[in-house]
């Protein structure tokens, strides 16, 4: 089996990292495992991070640019995510690779578009660090709760309006993940299982929770 992991970084925070151990330990299990990443800060050859000095400073601007949109909320409450920025190549990279799965992590901060998702071209399995791939844009809702409708009149951006940025975001999910013909959502509790069990845009998906994999193992 091929798995080719998706992450923001490799090293950078507690996602990255748990995606880097998952990755290794794959490996060290004897499974055919890759990593693919915007910033990269080690010398493992099994990562693959910018091709160029080039692609490597453009993508650390690349959080900066893809967070734009939000500045017209003055009021924004919380760090919120678009993922509008076009080309990333990374999902380019990943479709290069003859993977059997692809596991995405924690991917925002310009690491890819919502609509670049939707043109991975195997399996995705999608383990969930934050709410972010469930909401329109935030990554805690803060007990809002309506992702398990429809974004809008956002709370996270200070907005009171039904066609807001968050709206946007959502539509956007819903269109994109419906051209998904395979995704699996992996919570890493209970809590957000139910969550990602109780979202509109992962209706009718299949959401399992890590410890219940281990119970079943």
């Amino acid at each position: 089996m091929n798995v080719v992991t998706v992450s923001n970084s490799d090293t950078i925070g507690g996602a990255a990292l748990g995606a880097y151990h998952l990755h290794k330990s794959l490996q060290s299990l004897g499974v055919e495992s890759q990593m693919v990443v915007q910033t990269k800060t080690c010398d493992d050859p099994s990562i693959i991070g910018p091709p160029t000095k080039l692609r490597e400073t453009i993508n650390s601007l690349r959080p900066t640019l893809d967070a734009f949109p939000t500045i017209f909320y003055k009021n924004k409450r919380s760090f919120f995510s678009p993922a509008w920025l076009p080309f990333s190549n990374i999902v380019d990279t990943i479709n290069q690779i003859d993977a059997d799965i692809v596991h995405l992590h924690w991917i925002a901060a310009g690491t890819m578009s919502i609509e670049d998702i939707s043109r991975i071209k195997k399996p995705v399995v999608w383990s969930l660090h934050d709410m972010w791939p469930f909401t329109g844009g935030c990554h805690y809702d803060g007990g809002c709760g309506k992702y398990r409708s429809y974004c809008a009149a956002c709370p996270a951006l200070g907005s009171n309006r039904r066609n807001d940025l968050s709206h946007c975001v959502f539509s956007r999910k819903v269109k994109s993940y419906a051209k998904i013909p395979s995704l699996t959502l992996v919570g890493l509790s209970r809590w957000i299982e139910d969550c990602a069990r109780n979202s509109t845009v992962f209706s009718g998906r299949r959401v399992v929770n890590i410890s219940r994999i281990g119970q079943m193992s």
